[in-house]
């Protein structure tokens, strides 16, 4: 690996760390406050509007902000094509949102979306207008003012929703602030522009773009429809109430799938793109993303999963105490999805998302079987065999991502199994603690058993493979 590149690629892991972790934990912290003002009938009703305009705006995007990152050379005449095309797309589908809300309100069986959802869909227009300089920052690692992008616009937005929320406007302080985000975040990103829209449009640069990009369309669009769906299930089939509680759970996890695994996702398809005509430098590269995602990511996952039913509680108030058990189980999923995604974003940039839409055919044919099988009156029941549906399907991901980049089973699993053997006895310890410790103060028993967790599988990690764990943080210095 070049020093330039070198240099790049962990000032990207910095300030990308800066923008998530400053946007996320804000982010947490905003919506923490939220949910001790709001009911979760108001949370079921936006986290149905949120689900149906995520993925809607994949159809937006098309892949085209992966596919600029990943090419070799982009040229403005591309840019330019990307940027009208996702503007039409925009328009388009923000214009057949606004005219089905009604219709989409009474197929869901939830009337109270649809004045919410026909106002928020704006949102999809906003983000459009800046995707592709969005892409490009990525593409250049310019991480450091996408992070006091990201920053800022968390805050402005999350101000207005807090204060909307102790006005007692319910609902519309959340679709307010993700408005707010929205424009906020697009005002700032062509407050410095890389790229300015002209005359020039290369529709054959285009196309050349599409290839990769319209496999990696239809990957996102069934990944988005594998959640999606899901959520508007649960609203559908058990009101917004538990939809509410749901969210809840699924936040926290998403919050931190982000805070965790986006940071080395984000500047790593950027990377890993860079070293994809060198199979020795892409093989070590992935090996130090893998083992540093185990190391860190992973065990933070069970520990959480470990804690959630005290944490939703001292938390989010009694109000929530429901959504404990279902943050538990995804934050085992998350667990496996930290490591997942550094897989995906090593075989995306090898330029082979048919491979990825394999993956995500798999985990949404999965979805589907549990939603047509399992009964519609128990939520935690369909969360839990959603969550067994996903972890089955997790083996094909790894297999293919073996036959793309040529890694070795023994090397993989000699650098990861001390963390996950210590993050299991961490998982234990919690579980064994819980049964003596019985305090009055959530807060106390929370912070008791995460920190019994978090020694755990210090001392263990450390214990099993010392060598292991020098060399990873001599990797996560030198990446």
């Amino acid at each position: 690996m070049t020093e330039s590149l070198r240099g790049k690629i962990f000032s990207g892991l910095i300030w990308s760390a800066v923008r998530v972790w400053g946007n996320r934990l804000g982010g947490l912290l905003i919506f923490f406050i939220l949910a001790r003002l709001l009911s979760p009938t108001e949370f079921g009703v936006y986290a149905a509007v949120w689900a149906i305009l995520l993925f809607l705006e994949v159809f937006t995007e098309q892949g085209m902000a992966d596919a600029i990152v990943q090419a070799p050379a982009i040229a403005p005449g591309q840019l330019n094509a990307v940027f009208l095309v996702n503007f039409a797309a925009s328009l388009a589908i923000c214009g057949g949102v606004v005219l089905l809300a009604p219709e989409i309100a009474a197929w869901l069986a939830m009337p109270a979306i649809e004045f919410p959802l026909q106002v928020a869909s704006a949102s999809i227009v906003i983000n459009a207008l800046g995707f592709c300089q969005l892409a490009l920052y990525r593409r250049q690692f310019q991480y450091k003012w996408l992070a006091m992008r990201s920053l800022l616009a968390t805050l402005l937005s999350g101000g207005v929703g807090i204060g909307l929320a102790l006005q007692g406007f319910g609902v519309w302080a959340l679709i307010v602030q993700y408005i707010t985000a929205a424009f906020c975040n697009l005002l700032l990103l062509w407050i410095r522009p890389l790229w300015r829209p002209s005359r020039s449009v290369s529709w054959r640069g285009f196309a050349q773009l599409l290839r990769f990009s319209s496999k990696l369309l239809f990957s996102r669009v069934l990944e988005a429809g594998n959640a999606r769906v899901f959520e508007l299930a649960i609203g559908a089939w058990l009101g917004a109430a538990m939809l509410g509680l749901y969210s809840v759970g699924s936040r926290v996890h998403q919050i931190v799938i982000q805070l965790l695994s986006s940071v080395v996702l984000d500047v790593g398809l950027s990377g890993f793109s860079r070293m994809a005509g060198d199979p020795l430098r892409f093989t070590q590269a992935y090996y130090k993303a893998i083992t540093a995602t185990t190391a860190i990511a992973m065990p933070i996952f069970i520990i959480l999963a470990a804690v959630a039913p005290e944490f939703c509680v001292a938390v989010f108030g009694r109000q929530w105490h429901a959504s404990g058990p279902i943050l538990q189980w995804l934050a085992i999923l998350g667990a496996v999805q930290s490591i997942q995604y550094i897989n995906g974003a090593a075989i995306t940039a090898l330029g082979r998302s048919d491979k990825t839409l394999i993956i995500t055919c798999a985990k949404t044919a999965a979805t589907l079987a549990i939603l047509v099988n399992y009964g519609h009156d128990d939520l935690l029941k369909l969360v839990e065999a959603f969550v067994y549906g996903q972890l089955l399907v997790s083996p094909l991901g790894f297999a293919l991502g073996k036959a793309q980049i040529g890694f070795a089973w023994r090397s993989l699993f000699v650098k990861v199994w001390p963390y996950v053997i210590a993050a299991g006895a961490a998982y234990w310890s919690v579980w064994v603690a819980r049964q003596y410790w019985v305090l009055e103060s959530v807060w106390l028993r929370l912070t008791l058993l995460a920190s019994l967790a978090g020694t755990v599988y210090s001392i263990l990690s450390i214990t099993l493979s010392f060598n292991t764990f020098v060399t990873t943080l001599r990797n996560l210095r030198h990446s």
